[in-house]
């Protein structure tokens, strides 16, 4: 995976969360910027995990065996379009079909098209996460999932 990808998602989340840590007014459980700071976080942390593993996966690559800059362009390119419509297509579909759906669809999505991540680890991640989201907000927070 190329680098510039998560370093790029990491740089977008750090300003989404100092934008939203801004704005975020008392109280802070009903706050409209709760959720975007929420979600900047947990971008943030994801990202810099792919960063810091693909530096470690670039160490243990002898030099001939990278790939070429070509290569790495066109599925950058790929990458970032493929996000930018998951993440429109996320935005447009939750309205409609509820938080729940939408971020289970959202997560299996991410984790297998652009993680490469197990069913094993798709599954034990999108489920949980989809749902334990609102029970923090409706139990910790005393709001809905803005």
């Amino acid at each position: 995976m190329p680098l510039i990808v998560p370093a790029l998602v990491f740089v977008i989340a750090v300003a989404m969360g100092a934008t939203a840590a801004a704005r975020i007014v008392p109280p802070y459980a009903t706050s409209g910027w709760l959720m975007p700071l929420f979600v900047s976080a947990a971008m943030a942390l994801v990202s810099a995990a792919l960063v810091a593993r693909e530096i470690v996966s670039r160490k243990a690559v002898p030099a001939g065996l990278a790939p070429t800059a070509t290569d790495t362009t066109t599925s950058t390119l790929g990458r970032v379009a493929g996000w930018i419509a998951l993440s429109a297509g996320y935005a447009i579909v939750t309205p409609q079909v509820g938080f729940e759906w939408a971020t289970v669809v959202f997560l299996i999505l991410a984790l297998k098209v652009f993680g490469g991540a197990s069913w094993r680890l798709t599954l034990a991640v999108a489920v949980p996460m989809a749902f334990l989201v609102p029970l923090i907000f409706r139990h910790v927070f005393s709001a809905l999932v803005p």
